[in-house]
């Protein structure tokens, strides 16, 4: 999980290959959104992440990519950014630790 905004963030599949996006809710909630060409592969073409949900994307073939597009409004505003450490995350939700793990990066110096 890297990043979490107050209001909906609507992606869309531009060309590539699928990918997931990993949220989890405010009440500790994991699901898993895929973004990609083939419907016939459970792909959806669009997809929103809700208010609040810290949220990460991930290819599901290593070494392919995705081009994805991010639609806002009201207009993206950093203040309304917040990106995730770590281990505050691991401690908040201990049952998606793994996957935490798998999706961050350690803190640097």
């Amino acid at each position: 999980m890297r990043t979490r905004i107050p209001r909906i963030y609507p992606w869309e599949c531009q060309t590539g290959a699928s990918l997931s996006l990993w949220l989890i809710s405010p009440q500790g909630t994991l699901s898993r959104l895929r973004l990609g060409p083939d419907p016939s592969q459970g792909h959806c073409f669009q997809a929103v992440v809700p208010a609040g949900c810290w949220f990460a994307a991930s290819l599901d073939t290593p070494e392919t990519f995705a081009l994805v597009g991010c639609t806002m409004a009201p207009a993206f505003d950093f203040a309304d950014f917040e990106l995730a450490r770590r281990e505050e995350l691991a401690r908040q939700f201990p049952q998606h630790r793994a996957l935490i793990e798998k999706l961050t990066r350690t803190a640097g110096p």
